[in-house]
């Protein structure tokens, strides 16, 4: 349902618009289940009942949408709050509209069934697959590396890649999103190490939180994100 408002927030965005406008819709990633409202929403003719032609677009990772977002070829993206904090920070004129998901649901830190890693701490000095750098992944490496107090190396090997190489032992660990992590998880060839879903606070909070960290440093009052 969360995911749904996320749509209903992109057609409220537009629904002031003249007829048939169109509206580039850009996803962090291809296949990642709950960016499937957003095609359903084209496939049940929502788009075209408020008078919207959805050009949609499934970049590689976050950051990419993020460019095209900043650079005019994408009109709204699907990008988690601390990213866009750093974004605005560096300058980009943009805000939230509306949110997908308040918590990383289904995303894991996982580790293959025989690895001798248990939590973290373990992790120190260790390679963490991500997909690219500045990417969800990224963010939340760092965030759990932070958190246990230790250092890692991650590695961007982009979405497609991060089970292959976990098998095969280029890195020792890896950011998974759903389906992906379940893939490993449920048939017991990979285990948890952490479940980011029910680990990490609420994003906007930690969006507003960093927000207010970075006007306070540049000595300017705190913003809050539109939702």
């Amino acid at each position: 349902m969360a995911h749904v408002t996320a749509v209903g927030a992109l057609l409220a965005c537009v629904s002031a618009a003249d007829a048939q406008t169109t509206v580039k819709i850009g996803l962090a990633v291809p296949s990642y289940g709950p960016f499937a409202p957003v095609y359903a929403a084209e496939d049940l003719g929502y788009y075209k009942e408020n008078g919207v032609t959805a050009e949609i677009t499934a970049y590689r990772g976050g950051p990419a949408a993020q460019e095209a977002l900043a650079a005019g070829a994408a009109d709204i993206i699907n990008f988690f709050p601390p990213g866009v904090a750093l974004a605005v920070k560096k300058g980009i004129k943009e805000k939230v509209v509306g949110i997908g998901s308040a918590r990383p649901a289904g995303w894991h830190i996982v580790v293959m069934a025989s690895s001798p890693f248990r939590t973290i701490a373990d992790l120190a000095g260790k390679k963490i697959g991500i997909t690219a750098k500045g990417a969800t992944t990224d963010f939340y490496a760092l965030w759990a590396a932070k958190r246990a107090g230790v250092q890692i190396e991650t590695i961007p090997v982009g979405a497609p890649a991060l089970i292959p190489t976990l098998k095969s032992g280029q890195i020792d660990v890896a950011v998974l999103n759903s389906p992906l992590s379940f893939r490993l998880i449920v048939p017991g060839e990979g285990r948890s190490l952490v479940d980011l879903g029910k680990e990490m606070e609420p994003t906007l909070r930690l969006r507003r939180r960093l927000s207010a960290q970075i006007h306070r440093r540049e000595g300017r009052p705190s913003g809050r994100a539109r939702i």
